[in-house]
């Protein structure tokens, strides 16, 4: 792929996005994860969430917007299923690929 044609391509400024902030976004999680589990009760972790999630947490988690996630299950870079118009995306395919071990805690910034 030319850099032409990268730049132009939205699923390929995605993907570099994401790659870019990935290992940043994790540790961010997991300290904002310790921080929360320390002044509030039992934490809640990433395999206790539904096994399907939604565009909007899936953009918070990865730091991108709504509409680029819906743009990689479009593309198949996101293993996800299409429900009537809505995306969902399944949460372990979405730890995966943001390289997020499903003990982890969850921040409570995800959570509301």
């Amino acid at each position: 792929m030319t850099k032409e044609t990268r730049a132009n391509d939205p699923i390929a400024e995605a993907e570099a996005e994401s790659a870019r902030y990935r290992d940043v976004i994790q540790a961010e999680l997991q300290q904002a994860a310790a921080q929360i589990s320390a002044s509030v009760g039992e934490p809640v972790r990433y395999r206790d969430l539904p096994n399907m999630v939604n565009p909007k947490f899936t953009g918070r988690m990865l730091g991108v917007n709504e509409r680029t996630v819906t743009r990689m299950c479009v593309a198949g870079k996101l293993k996800a299923v299409k429900v009537m118009s809505l995306w969902r995306i399944n949460r372990d395919a979405l730890l995966e690929f943001a390289g997020i071990d499903p003990n982890d805690e969850v921040p409570r910034a995800l959570l509301v």
